[in-house]
């Protein structure tokens, strides 16, 4: 059998996917990110935790840019997983958390209401900009990767979103979740075939 290799996309500061995932199942990982300070920092957790081996961080350069410059052209990935931006600028983040602060009764000046960098809050167009930018550019990765994913936290976003995933002939799921009040849901979409699939799922699994 073989480890499940897998990409995070936007990994953070915190690497948080990359060592979860590999704690909890043993895969392997490559984090990617656009922010230097928090590629340099999820370097250092996964060096603190002597992970180096399962977990590699890789700093993307070009702000236009997902996979390209990240999958190398001999890599194959069983999973892409990503917690894409919410907003469309730093400023509307920055107006949606005081609502979240007021909300909640605080101080609408506290800050963001999670630990994010402008980079994982905000990307021109919003959530729906990024995950369309990683289905077109997803394309190019059709024979290297098994199945693309993404958080959608905007349920408006899906029906246009499913629409491009066919328009380039790939299969797609959506998987709902609910966690106490808050709804997401997970989209994910793939190129190959149910066949080649199964083919691929039993070299991950077999003698395991």
């Amino acid at each position: 059998s073989k480890l499940v290799q897998a990409l995070d996309i936007g990994m953070g500061a915190n690497c948080i996917f990359p060592l979860l995932g590999h704690r909890a199942y043993g895969w392997k990982f490559v984090g990617a990110d656009i922010d230097s300070t928090a590629v340099r920092t999820a370097k250092g957790l996964v060096q603190a935790n002597d992970l180096a081996k399962a977990i590699k961080c890789r700093l993307q350069l070009n702000a236009e840019h997902i996979f390209h410059d990240i999958i190398k052209d001999t890599e194959i990935f069983d999973l892409v997983v990503c917690n894409p931006p919410f907003h469309s600028s730093e400023e509307k983040a920055r107006k949606a958390s005081k609502r979240k602060w007021k909300n909640l009764g605080k101080n609408p000046n506290t800050g963001f209401n999670f630990k994010g960098k402008s980079s994982e809050l905000a990307y021109p167009g919003g959530e729906r900009a990024f995950v369309s930018k990683m289905i077109e550019e997803s394309q190019d990765y059709k024979e290297q990767v098994l199945w693309f994913t993404s958080l959608i936290s905007n349920k408006k976003h899906l029906d246009n979103l499913q629409k491009q995933i066919e328009y380039y002939k790939a299969r797609f799921k959506v998987l709902e979740m609910q966690h106490g009040q808050k709804q997401s849901r997970i989209l994910a979409w793939t190129y190959t075939s149910v066949s080649k699939e199964m083919k691929w799922k039993k070299q991950i699994f077999k003698d395991q």
